[in-house]
């Protein structure tokens, strides 16, 4: 068991790690997953260099994946907090209504979206 005040940061892969926390044992989670953002386009602005919006196949999903991997998010985030432990998930504007959907279908309670 951890000491109070003390202070364990995990990095690296969300689906791999999260197998290893015990239920009910975090006090806080700060994330900053995908956002499903990413498209193939470019802008081509005069005078200036074009602006991919390529972020990567790491942010590439369809709108059906990406509603599945944040209801698995929500789910384990769930099953990890301790009864007062709170989260913070950084996300685009697009999906803040779903994501808090689902925080309130596992009994959760989504208290404010910051800007």
């Amino acid at each position: 068991m951890a000491e109070k005040n003390s202070i364990q940061l995990i990095n690296g892969d969300f689906y791999t790690e999260v197998k290893n926390v015990p239920d009910s044992s975090i006090d806080l989670i700060l994330t900053d997953p995908p956002y499903n953002v990413s498209h193939d386009r470019e802008f081509n602005l005069p005078g200036r260099s074009n602006i991919s919006q390529n972020k990567g196949e790491w942010d590439k999903f369809t709108e059906e994946e990406f509603q599945e991997i944040m209801k698995k998010w929500v789910i384990e985030f769930k099953r990890i907090l301790k009864d007062n432990g709170s989260g913070y998930i950084f996300t685009s504007d697009d999906y803040v209504s779903d994501l808090k959907r689902y925080i309130k279908a596992e009994g959760m309670f989504p208290r404010s979206s910051l800007y």
